[in-house]
Formats: structure tokens, sequence, C-alpha cells
């Protein structure tokens, strides 16, 4: 049986079959191998990242897996200030299905011998210095998800409009080759840069990034969005 495979269709399965206000596209499932030189790369650059091992005794398996929004959730957050009612609503109904969706493929391993952990998709960081302790994005970089643009974000096949989670496990499965191509148009022909023009902030720089600015910013998202639960989105 090939794990991976069920997997993904386990999590396609789940993703087409969900009854929220969110729609999403084709879900993306990648898998890291613990044993990859990365993870001690990525230690070296950021101390405080834990590593798989760290998180899981016995772990031998990375999978990290994307919710590409829809196009008009995606459209919906381009215009002013703050993010867009449906961009905030995403947020929350993906945060709880993402961890749900862990579960799952989680006890979907249980049933075949083996077992792990998951993440939750958000607020694991410290909030002084703004830096995760589990990066989804970085973990989805590892596994060959994407690539990171100057916005910061981690670009995959179907964009960076969508949400990230991640589960560690002690099940053997293949890791997928890394995303060779470089995905920020910028990066690769120093074109579009439509991500710096558009923060509403100032926070994205060609050669930098200002993630306190950028923190500020969804603060105060989650104060316009208050009825909603915490919503501390880019906007």
């Amino acid at each position: 049986m090939n794990l991976k495979q069920k997997l993904k269709d386990l999590l396609e399965a789940k993703v087409k079959g969900w009854k929220g206000a969110t729609r999403y596209r084709r879900p993306i499932l990648k898998v890291a191998s613990v044993s990859d030189p990365m993870w001690l790369k990525l230690k070296e650059n950021f101390p405080s990242h834990l590593m798989p091992w760290e998180i899981f005794e016995g772990a031998k398996s990375v999978v990290v897996f994307f919710l590409p929004f829809t196009e008009d959730v995606i459209e919906s957050n381009q215009r002013g200030y703050y993010s867009s009612r449906e961009w905030a609503i995403a947020y929350v109904e993906t945060n709880a299905f993402l961890y749900e969706l862990s579960l799952e493929m989680l006890g979907f391993l249980k049933e075949h011998g083996y077992t792990g952990i998951s993440v939750k998709p958000t607020h694991n960081f410290d909030e002084e210095k703004l830096i995760s302790y589990w990066s989804h994005r970085h973990v989805g970089f590892i596994a060959g998800m994407g690539t990171f643009g100057i916005n910061n974000m981690l670009i995959t096949e179907e964009g960076c409009g969508g949400r990230l989670n991640s589960f560690v496990t002690d099940a053997i499965l293949d890791p997928d080759e890394k995303f060779t191509e470089e995905a920020c148009l910028f990066k690769r022909e120093g074109t579009c840069g439509l991500c710096i023009e558009k923060c509403p902030v100032g926070a994205l720089k060609i050669d930098g990034f200002d993630r306190f600015s950028c923190y500020k910013h969804c603060l105060e998202n989650d104060l316009y969005h208050g009825d909603l639960p915490k919503t501390d989105i880019c906007g």
C-alpha cells in the first residue's frame, strides 16, 4: 500500500466534502524526510526553530499540506486598508479545518500502525520576537512545496493564496523532490513586485521585511473584524 497516495486521496476527499463558507481548489500534499540536511541548515539560521525529532521522538517523515483558496476569496482581499470579510472568515475557518485534517490523516496512519503529532496552524510563535517555533512555510520549502517570494510567503504551484499545516510521523514516506524553479517573478525575472506596491503599511521591501510593522497591521485587522475569533491577518 502506498500510504502517501492514500493520504493524498484522503485529503482531497475531505476537502471536496467540506461544507464551510470558504471554498478551496485542489489541495497539495508534500513529504520531507527527517534525514534531509536542510533541517540542520534551518536550525543554523533559526536556532529557536524546533526540529521534527524534538517535537516527536522517533520521527521519520514530515507531511505538509496546502489548501489554496478559490479565486473569489483571493480577489476579495485586493482592495482597501483592511482585510476583506471573506478573507477573515477564510482564515478562521481554514485554521480549524487544517487541524481537523491533520488529525484525520494521523488517525488513518494510526490504523496502519503508525503515530505522530500535529502542530497547530498558527499562533505558534514568539510574540516578542515574532519568530515561529515551527514554521509551516519553511517546512513546506524543505518538502518541495514551493519557494519564498519577496513577500515572505511560500509560493506553491497554486500560488500563495491559501493556508498551510504540517504534522510529524514515524511512518517512512517517500520524500518529494525539491521545487527547483524560482516561483517569485521578481526574483526570477525582476518583474512584478506587486506585493511591495500593495502592502498597506510598507512592511515589504526588495531587500527585507519589517515583521513588526506587518504584525501591528495584523492586529489592526483583528480589531476590525472584532466579531470573529482572532483574525490577526494580513490585508
